[in-house]
């Protein structure tokens, strides 16, 4: 798939300096950017995850944390070439960036260091889990301070998403206090943190779902979710 190149509409607020935004812009295609990921990249610890609410209860997967450069990162989660920003342009697009990571991490994640807490797990079986639709990469949430956020910050000025954490606003009288409160894929605050540009050092990558030795199938909304309102 052609690569599309930076986002149009994709804009900063002025709470990103224009010295990171010079960086963020320094790259014009996904490509450099995960080229960039593998170079930087220190796969540090791997988890086998369980399924513990219906449905398919009891399948697992891996599920890796990956420390980059904290420039790598931003490029990968904020910039207008970058990861969201291929979903924006598609789902399609977004996917193809999300596989076109993975495949370049693989090697990195099956080293027998990582692997220790996987021992029970073949080589096979997690390749397999990690090449399957439903693999994805994403910034790792538990290191993201402060998170989940209660203090909305529009920093990516992006159309679309802006207007829906704008819905998301004028349809909530108050806002929610979130602190102790645990994420979940259906929640509504996806809008109000969507828009933030956050920096780390720290990306996840997690398998697809396992059961009986095989992937379990790809849900259709996140691609639609990230596009749609620039968090999943």
């Amino acid at each position: 798939m052609r690569n599309p190149g930076p986002l149009a509409g994709w804009q900063y607020s002025p709470s990103i300096g224009m010295a990171r935004q010079s960086k963020l812009g320094a790259v014009t295609t996904f490509a450099e950017i995960a080229e960039e990921l593998q170079r930087a990249a220190k796969p540090a610890t791997s988890e086998l995850s369980d399924k513990r609410a219906p449905p398919n209860v009891g399948a697992r997967r891996p599920v890796f944390q990956v420390q980059v450069s904290e420039l790598a990162a931003d490029r990968f989660f904020n910039s207008r070439a970058g990861y969201r920003a291929m979903f924006c342009h598609s789902p399609e697009h977004g996917n193809a960036a999300n596989q076109e990571l993975i495949d370049l991490l693989i090697p990195l994640l099956l080293v027998s260091r990582v692997l220790r807490k996987l021992s029970d797990r073949t080589i096979s079986w997690i390749e397999a889990s990690l090449r399957a639709p439903a693999g994805k990469v994403w910034v790792c949430e538990t290191r993201l301070q402060g998170f989940p956020w209660r203090d909305l910050r529009k920093e990516i000025l992006y159309p679309p998403w802006i207007a829906a954490t704008d819905e998301w606003l004028r349809t909530k009288v108050d806002m929610p206090h979130l602190e102790g409160k645990t994420r979940h894929r259906g929640d509504d605050r996806l809008p109000f943190w969507g828009v933030r540009a956050p920096t780390t050092e720290w990306l996840e990558v997690k398998g697809a779902w396992m059961q009986d030795g095989v992937p379990l199938p790809a849900t259709k909304h996140r691609a639609d979710q990230i596009r749609a309102r620039g968090w999943t």
